[in-house]
């Protein structure tokens, strides 16, 4: 009787050792994804963030030339405008 409750006492103790080592190599696969996937986050944040850099670069870049335009545009339109008035005296 003392031999069968050991036999099954080692049993019992050899088949949780085997699920502690299942156990563990699960939780260490899982360890190992987890740290490639926040290595793959912080490479994926990296890249969005200098694309983001490069949108509002060329965001501020198109503004400028708007500007520019609208200058050109007001200056033309004064030019044309003070001709205008010139050959109208002119023509006086």
């Amino acid at each position: 009787m003392a031999m069968s409750t050991m036999f099954v006492v080692m049993k019992t103790y050899d088949g949780l050792e085997r699920s502690l080592r299942c156990v563990s190599s699960a939780l260490s696969q899982a360890h190992d994804d987890h740290r490639q996937l926040q290595h793959a986050h912080a490479s994926e944040m990296e890249r969005l963030q200098a694309e983001l850099a490069q949108i509002a670069l060329e965001r501020d870049q198109a503004i400028h030339r708007d500007e520019v335009a609208r200058q050109e545009i007001q200056s033309l339109t004064t030019t044309n405008r003070n001709c205008e008035r010139m050959l109208i005296h002119v023509l006086h």
